[in-house]
């Protein structure tokens, strides 16, 4: 993901939603999951780019088959674009593009408001920050 230091007023806006399951998962030490989330935390501030968090507790509301943005532009009709293990797919005819869309709704309802969110990510990383001082964690990435 780029991110833009000052978004000019045609910047597109960006809601990331993230399930709690992707932010758990630990990939490298707890020191670098505590960096990363801090810079999710940092960049979720910003209001082009706001980042919505869904409970593990929403069960089955919350989930979704797999990642997917859907693109809508004002004078041209809106796009879905999947991105596959070795392919990447855009999807355009309306039908496509209304069922992602109640997708995107339904989890939009379930998903944490930004300030909840964002509370959410500053504790979990401070949780991560504990682990790394409890095992004197010096950085580095987890080990294939």
């Amino acid at each position: 993901m780029r991110a833009h230091s000052n978004p000019g007023p045609n910047s597109p806006k960006c809601i990331y939603f993230i399930h709690e399951n992707a932010l758990r998962m630990p990939i490298g030490s707890p020191r670098v999951m505590n960096e990363q989330l801090l810079n999710l935390l940092f960049l979720g501030q910003r209001p082009h780019c706001p980042i919505r968090v869904i409970p593990a507790s929403t069960g089955v509301r919350g989930m979704t088959v797999g990642s997917f943005q859907i693109f809508n532009y004002k004078e041209d009709p809106s796009i879905v674009y999947l991105e596959h293990e070795t392919t990447s797919e855009f999807l355009e005819t309306e039908d496509e593009v209304a069922h992602y869309s109640r997708i995107l709704k339904r989890v939009a309802t379930v998903a944490l408001d930004g300030a909840q969110s964002r509370e959410f990510l500053a504790m979990l990383a401070s949780d991560y920050e504990r682990q790394g001082d409890a095992q004197g964690d010096a950085g580095g990435l987890a080990e294939e």
